[in-house]
């Protein structure tokens, strides 16, 4: 009787129950099929965002290092123009030291002769 009852529970009942089972296998799997999809969906989209956010500042840098250069240049070029100005003065200022002691000399001869 019990081998009755084996071959009854696999006939149609159990063809029919074996189906159901293997569909909601299959669904099951699906399920987590999609759900390591979206995972990783979800994960690459963190890393694209995570990426663009690091684009972003390094953009952001180096706009920051050209603006930092041409401002290093514009003083560079200040400083060249002034040492150039003070090169100038010197030599002017030399040239007033030198009259000043030339008249300065002048001013003792006549004193000396006015004597």
């Amino acid at each position: 009787m019990p081998e009755a009852g084996i071959e009854a529970a696999n006939g149609l009942p159990g063809a029919v129950a074996m189906g159901i089972a293997s569909f909601f296998a299959l669904l099951a799997a699906f399920n987590k099929w999609l759900d390591m999809r979206r995972l990783d969906a979800t994960h690459v989209g963190l890393l694209e965002k995570d990426r663009d956010a690091h684009m972003q500042r390094a953009d952001e840098a180096e706009e920051k290092a050209e603006r930092a250069w041409a401002r290093l240049e514009e003083v560079a070029k200040e400083m060249t123009e002034i040492k150039v100005e003070n090169a100038r003065l010197s030599e002017q200022v030399r040239s007033l030291t030198q009259a000043n002691q030339q008249l300065s000399a002048r001013v003792e001869e006549f004193m000396r002769t006015t004597r």
